[in-house]
């Protein structure tokens, strides 16, 4: 579900403004989209408020070396 007024640059995240761009046009022509690894959610939002069909994200919510979980 993507929130109304909310895009994906309003997310902490690492994906620059550009590329969140470039996966919203490519998400746009998709069906299904299967993100593994999504932090966040920067880049799931994104891919959301333009893909037609649906949306899956899987993270192990582990965290990485340089973000551990706390």
């Amino acid at each position: 579900m993507v929130h109304h007024g909310v895009t994906a640059e309003l997310i902490r995240g690492w994906m620059e403004p550009a590329e969140l761009a470039w996966l919203r046009a490519r998400a746009a022509e998709a069906r299904v989209i299967v993100e593994v690894g999504c932090w966040h959610g920067r880049s799931t939002h994104a891919l959301a408020e333009t893909c037609p069909g649906v949306v899956f994200a899987v993270d192990m919510h582990a965290g990485t070396a340089k973000a551990p979980v706390v």
